[in-house]
């Protein structure tokens, strides 16, 4: 029960982003996609 609540809450949070980054301008783009590749 716990993996699926925590899967919901990971997608609910991630498609937002991943919109943000696809359609913002390209200085704010690659700011975010370097805050999401950064901690890897």
């Amino acid at each position: 029960m716990y993996a699926l609540i925590t899967t919901v809450c990971c997608l609910l949070m991630v498609y937002p982003l991943a919109l943000l980054i696809a359609r913002g301008p390209k200085k704010c783009r690659d700011l975010l996609i370097l805050l999401v590749i950064l901690p890897f």
